[in-house]
């Protein structure tokens, strides 16, 4: 692991001496690195997803289709955000976060909604 990160570190030093002279290759560079780390990092995300689908199974039936969409509504808002990042648009990709935590709390709100109810239950 030390070993990808000490890549990774000079792929970016590499990247940043080329990028004045050769933006070409240091594209080329940056691609190539992050595809190595992709392709590095494949036993690991088949291991979490392993996990995650074991997870989702345990859980009742409400909760599994609720915590599934926010999750995908935190996977897509996190990627468009990236990309505005890296485009320079940092005012975008702020907006972008914002409007995933709150797609992220419309769809888990049924789950809230149970929430309240059993407090209040418990309270009173």
């Amino acid at each position: 692991m030390i070993g990808q990160m000490l890549g990774l570190v000079a792929a970016a030093v590499l990247c940043l001496v080329l990028r004045r002279d050769h933006a070409v290759w240091a594209a080329g560079v940056a691609v190539t690195a992050g595809l190595v780390v992709l392709i590095r990092l494949m036993p690991e995300v088949a291991s979490v997803m392993g996990m995650a689908s074991r997870a989702i199974q345990s859980l009742d039936g409400q909760a599994a289709p609720v915590l599934l969409r926010a999750g995908t509504v935190a996977w897509c808002s996190e990627i468009g955000s990236g990309l505005c990042e890296d485009a320079g648009e940092d005012g975008l990709a702020k907006k972008i976060v914002l409007c995933g935590r709150i797609g992220i709390l419309v769809a888990s709100w049924p789950l809230v909604e149970d929430l309240f109810c059993l407090v209040s239950q418990l309270c009173c």
